[in-house]
């Protein structure tokens, strides 16, 4: 929480921006490269739906961007069958980008990188074990910190409104807890870490705001 609260202090008054926008973005998140210090924690990772909400601020060329996410993060464990085992069901990423943009043509080019948080809280161990066979192999919850580069384009639909592409490179380091077994046979409660890329891709819309956005595109 106390992350939390930094990377908001850190993001800057809007008093001084030539334009401010507001968006939302969907699409799926790729993932690889898991690597746990337990290794039966090291499974296939499944491909899942990322969700997005922004808040930037335009400085010239340069852009400064806050924004919430989600993007759960579960995998398969192969036994005798497939069972799903879940890491992260319901996390928040909170990150900071920040955006150099380059004009082409109708296009508003943009290139950065991107540094945040990540924390989640599973459901409770008894809700896990109907969900999930393995949900012994289950994280309980987790923080973490966020990594990565973007790049994406906008074109305008309006003055107001742009149509978004983004794509990113994110490498996520967690610290994360299992309670299975304390749940199950009384045994202390499991903490390990684990780190995993993810590729998340996205469609979305931008709203702007400022003298700038009603600038003729």
């Amino acid at each position: 929480m106390k992350n939390l609260l930094l990377l908001f202090a850190l993001f800057p008054t809007l008093a001084c921006a030539q334009k401010v926008t507001i968006g939302l973005n969907g699409g799926a998140a790729f993932f690889a490269g898991m690597h746990s210090d337990h290794s039966f924690y090291t499974r296939t990772l499944k491909t899942q739906v990322y969700s997005g909400l922004t808040a930037g601020v335009m400085f010239n060329k340069y852009e400064l961007v806050l924004r919430l996410a989600g993007n759960p993060i579960e995998g398969e464990y192969y036994n005798f069958f497939i069972n799903n085992m879940v890491f992260a069901q319901n996390p928040l990423q909170a990150m900071l980008q920040g955006n150099y943009h380059k004009k082409l043509a109708a296009l508003d080019l943009y290139v950065g990188i991107t540094i945040g948080v990540i924390t989640y809280k599973n459901p409770e161990v008894t809700a896990l074990a109907n969900l999930y066979p393995t949900s012994e192999f289950a994280s309980s919850a987790g923080t973490g910190s966020i990594a990565g580069m973007q790049l994406g384009c906008n074109y305008p639909l309006s003055r107001r409104i742009d149509l978004n592409f983004e794509a990113e490179a994110q490498y996520m380091a967690i610290k994360a807890e299992n309670s299975y077994l304390s749940w199950s046979s009384g045994l202390p409660v499991f903490r390990y870490h684990y780190s995993l890329l993810t590729f998340p891709i996205m469609l979305g819309v931008k709203y702007k705001f400022g003298k700038a956005a009603r600038k003729n595109a």
